[in-house]
């Protein structure tokens, strides 16, 4: 969804085709060819497939959006396209569905102040609570996601678990950036440095569900029960959080 105006002329489109990147490039070039300025892109190739979604403007091209999508769709390798434009006031949304996923899972999105605000209720309605309550969803999302993770990966050290599920909190918009530190493999124990955390934004006053997602990744790859802390925090006024972990003892021991 985005804002539109009378004088904007906003078109959505999507379409399916083979994994060929040069039907990307060609349908990019044909686009500057035309002067349609492009507001957002979404590319997700998969083995047999690649699934386009894109926001254009054609306020300033001399073709029209329908002659795009024709031309265009009748090229070798493209499976199906779709393009159009619903409008309610100055918002503008696609008329076709809209599906993102991940690590070949369907997401749903909220808008930021929204999960904010559930964390915030939480906290104030709960107390302690409901911040163990948010740390053991974490943990269990933190599980759920080492599985799919490793599904992926030739390795399995824990630097690169742990930057593919921070990758993926940054690709879902969770965080905005981080960095891992002093890591030791061995002991295990380091230092997470996360940037725009969502959960901490508004003051929430904590991050129990990263902790526990983070606890969860941490654990079950190297098998040790490690002391994660929330040393830094935005929502105290930190310019970001941080959080180290150490070891306890072993599990199973």
């Amino acid at each position: 969804m985005t804002k539109s105006s009378p004088k904007r002329l906003i078109y959505f489109l999507a379409f399916e085709s083979s994994p060929s990147l040069r039907l990307l490039e060609e349908f990019i070039r044909g686009l500057r060819r035309s002067r349609v300025r492009i507001l957002s892109l979404s590319v997700t190739r998969r083995a047999n497939s690649m699934t386009v979604m894109a926001i254009l403007d054609f306020s300033e091209s001399f073709i029209r959006p329908e002659t795009l999508l024709h031309g265009f769709g009748s090229m070798d390798g493209i499976k199906r396209i779709s393009g159009g434009i619903k409008r309610a006031g100055e918002l503008a949304s696609p008329p076709f569905k809209v599906e993102i996923r991940a690590l070949d899972e369907k997401l749903m999105f909220w808008r930021e102040e929204w999960l904010s605000e559930v964390v915030i209720e939480v906290d104030r309605t709960l107390g302690t609570g409901g911040k163990a309550i948010l740390y053991h969803l974490g943990y269990s999302e933190g599980r759920r996601s080492l599985r799919r993770i490793l599904k992926g990966l030739v390795s399995s050290s824990l630097r690169e678990i742990l930057d593919v599920a921070l990758e993926m909190l940054r690709d879902l918009g969770w965080l905005s950036d981080y960095k891992i530190l002093d890591l030791n493999e061995e002991k295990p124990s380091a230092t997470i440095r996360l940037w725009g955390l969502v959960e901490c934004c508004r003051g929430s006053g904590g991050a129990p569900f990263t902790k526990g997602f983070l606890s969860s990744i941490i654990e079950h790859t190297t098998k040790a029960e490690v002391s994660l802390t929330e040393v830094r925090c935005v929502s105290r006024g930190d310019p970001w959080c941080e959080f180290t972990f150490k070891p306890r003892t072993r599990l199973g021991k």
